[in-house]
């Protein structure tokens, strides 16, 4: 993947088969600077992380100026490890399986219901709610 980052259905299917983490190979250089674009890319990598509960490793090219990142993206999308823009380095990242928390499971439910049933809106309420009587 590379282009398809900015596509959520890609990873969406990655989640609905399964996927323990989603891995995004980027040839993503530019002749000039373009941080707007690099940061642009990061916030897409940090959606695609949380919105389908799945780490996300993204690996770029080293050149004259990177316009997406190396980095590691959490199930919550938090950065936990990025390569200096523009910079050569090499990210090792040790990649743990880990319970659910309270959201991500709510995250995972909802993500659930969405795919099974084609409703477009399901209230985050109903993961709290639905089979406590209230």
């Amino acid at each position: 993947m590379c282009f398809e980052v900015r596509f959520p259905e890609y990873f969406r299917e990655l989640y609905r088969q399964g996927a323990d983490l989603g891995v995004v190979c980027f040839c993503d250089i530019s002749e000039t600077d373009n941080p707007d674009r690099y940061e642009l890319i990061k916030a897409h990598l940090r959606t695609r992380a949380v919105e389908n509960v799945m780490p996300v490793l993204a690996v770029n090219d080293a050149g004259p100026f990177q316009t997406a990142p190396t980095a590691f993206f959490d199930r919550d999308g938090k950065v936990l490890a990025e390569c200096r823009r523009n910079e050569t380095e090499l990210l090792v990242w040790e990649v743990e399986k880990l319970p659910d928390t309270f959201g991500q499971a709510g995250r995972k439910y909802v993500n659930g219901r969405l795919s099974l049933s084609g409703q477009q809106h399901v209230s985050p309420c109903i993961a709290q709610t639905e089979g406590t009587g209230g």
